[in-house]
C-alpha cells in the first residue's frame, strides 16, 4: 500500500499538502476501523487517486472493485452498498482512532465523490461542522458556464443549509436532555438498582451481536428560488428523490420552480420519541445499544448486527425486502394494516381512527424476524405510532401477552403482531394486540 500511496499520478513530486494527505490516507487505511475490509481500503484508495474526476459506477466496478468488464450497475447495487459502507466506515473512524485528525475525508450523500475537509482546532473540541480544504465559497466549484442567477440559488441554498443545520442541532440538544432526564429519573427511581430485560429483550440481545436501533430518514424536497424564500415539501408517499414524477404536487412544483434539491434533515418525531425510550429501556437493564438517524441506511450496512427498524412503511423503504417477507401488509396509503387471512373474530383490514383533533388510534406491526446473516436477530417496529408499540414491548403485560401468544403458536422463535395503539398527541394512552402469526420464509404466502 505505501508504494501505491506515494506515488503521484502525473509523475511529479508530491507537493507538501499532497503527502499530508497521503499519509492521512495510509493512517486511515492502517486503523482498526479499516483493518479487516481490503475491499474498503481499496475503494478508499481509488476515490482518493480519482478525487478530481467525476467517476462513474461502471468505472469503480471495474477499477476498485475488481469486477468483470460487463457489470451493469443498473441492476447490481455493488457500488452503491459498498459507498454507503464506506461513508459510514469514514463516519465511525472519525468518532473513534481519527478523532483529533484536522484533515477529513467525506463522501456526500448522493455523490461517488471523495470530499477532503480541514476541522478547525475548535470544531476539533466540539465535534463539530467542517470547512472545505480547497473552495473558499461554493460558488467557485459551480461550473464555468453558471450564471448569476444560478449563484444566487446556490447562496440562498447555502441559508436555507444553515437554517436547517441550526434546527437539527436544537432538535439533537432536545433529544439528548430528554435522555439523560429519562436516565436520571430511571436511577432515582431505582436507587442504583437496574432493571432486568424482558424475555423478548434478553432473547433478542443473547446472542452478543451489537445491538442498533436503525431510523430511516424521510425524504424532503428543497426549492430556493433566487430572492425569494426557501420552500421545503414532502409527499408521504414517495420516499426516494428519483420518485419525485410519482407525486402530482411534486412534479407541479418542479415545473414552477425547477429542479429540486435533497433535504433529509428530519426524522419523524413518533420515531424519534421510540428510540428514546427505548434506548431509556436498554440502558435501565444494562444492554448496550446505539442509535442511527440514517439518510442512507440499506439492509447490507447493517447485516450481521441485532437491528431495530423503526419507522412508517415509507420510511422503511431501504427496508423493503425485509417488509415484503411479511404476512401482515400494510395499504397502499401506509396508515392501514391489511390482515391476510383473518381468523376467528380478526378483521381484514385496521384503519387509523382519528377520534379528535389530537387523539388517534393506530395500527402498527412488530415483527421479530431472523438476520441476513446466521444468529442475527431483525426487530421491525412499523406504523405511524411506533412509541406506542415500544411502550407495549417493554412493558410487563405486552410481554406476557406476546410470549402467551407464541406458546399457544408451538413456542414459535420469530414472529409477527398486529399492536394497535391510542395516542393523543406524542402522549401514549393504550397498546394492544389483536392479530399474531408465527413467522415462517413462506409468510409472504400465506
Amino acid at each position: 500500500m505505501a508504494g501505491v500511496l506515494s506515488r503521484p499520478l502525473d509523475g511529479k513530486p508530491l507537493s507538501s499538502l499532497e503527502a499530508h494527505l497521503a499519509e492521512h490516507l495510509q493512517q486511515v487505511c492502517a486503523s482498526k476501523a479499516f483493518e479487516s475490509s481490503a475491499t474498503l481500503k481499496n475503494l478508499l484508495i481509488y476515490l482518493f487517486q480519482n478525487r478530481s474526476e467525476q467517476v462513474s459506477e461502471y468505472a469503480i466496478a471495474v477499477g476498485a472493485l475488481y469486477r468483470k468488464e460487463d457489470f451493469d450497475p443498473q441492476i447490481d447495487a455493488t457500488v452503491r452498498v459498498q459507498i454507503s459502507r464506506l461513508r459510514r466506515r469514514l463516519k465511525d473512524y472519525y468518532l473513534s482512532e481519527g478523532r483529533s485528525t484536522n484533515v477529513r475525508f467525506t463522501i456526500p450523500l448522493g455523490t461517488h465523490q471523495l470530499v477532503l475537509d480541514q476541522v478547525s482546532e475548535d470544531s476539533l473540541l466540539l465535534d463539530d461542522t467542517t470547512t472545505s480544504l480547497f473552495v473558499k465559497d461554493r460558488s467557485e466549484v459551480l461550473p464555468p458556464g453558471a450564471s448569476a442567477q444560478t449563484r444566487s440559488l446556490t447562496r440562498s441554498a447555502n441559508l436555507v443549509i444553515l437554517i436547517l443545520g441550526c434546527l437539527v442541532l436544537a432538535l439533537t440538544f432536545v433529544c439528548v436532555w430528554q435522555y439523560w432526564q429519562l436516565r436520571s429519573q430511571a436511577r432515582t427511581n431505582s436507587r442504583g438498582a437496574s432493571a432486568q430485560l424482558l424475555p423478548l429483550w434478553r432473547e433478542f440481545c443473547a446472542n452478543g451481536k451489537p445491538a442498533r436501533i436503525v431510523i430511516p430518514n424521510p425524504t424532503f424536497f428543497t426549492w430556493t428560488p433566487a430572492n425569494k424564500p426557501g420552500l421545503i415539501a414532502r409527499d408521504v408517499q414517495v420516499n426516494s428523490f428519483a420518485d419525485i414524477d410519482k407525486s402530482p404536487g411534486l412534479s407541479a412544483l418542479r415545473k414552477q420552480l425547477g429542479e429540486p434539491a435533497l433535504s433529509e434533515f428530519y426524522a419523524v418525531s413518533s420515531d424519534v420519541i421510540a428510540s428514546l425510550k427505548l434506548m431509556h429501556y436498554m440502558d435501565a437493564g444494562g444492554a448496550s445499544i446505539t442509535t442511527n438517524i440514517s439518510s442512507d441506511a440499506s439492509a447490507e450496512l447493517f447485516e450481521g448486527d441485532n437491528v431495530i427498524l423503526i419507522g412508517t412503511p415509507g420510511t422503511l423503504t431501504p427496508f423493503q425486502n425485509q417488509l415484503d417477507r411479511l404476512y401482515f401488509k400494510f395499504d397502499p396509503q401506509a396508515r392501514d394494516l391489511v390482515n391476510p387471512h383473518p381468523i376467528g373474530t380478526e378483521t381484514a383490514e385496521t384503519r387509523v381512527i382519528q377520534e379528535s383533533p389530537s387523539r388517534s388510534i393506530y395500527p402498527g406491526l412488530v415483527a421479530f424476524l431472523p438476520g441476513s446473516l446466521k444468529g442475527s436477530h431483525v426487530l421491525i417496529l412499523a406504523g405511524s405510532e411506533t412509541a406506542g408499540l415500544v411502550t407495549y414491548l417493554t412493558s410487563t403485560a405486552g410481554s406476557q401477552a406476546l410470549q402467551d401468544a407464541r406458546n399457544r403458536a408451538g413456542g414459535a422463535p420469530f414472529f409477527e403482531a398486529a399492536i394497535v395503539s391510542e395516542a393523543d398527541g406524542n402522549t401514549v394512552l393504550n397498546s394492544h394486540m389483536i392479530a399474531f402469526r408465527a413467522f415462517t420464509s413462506k409468510s409472504t404466502q400465506n
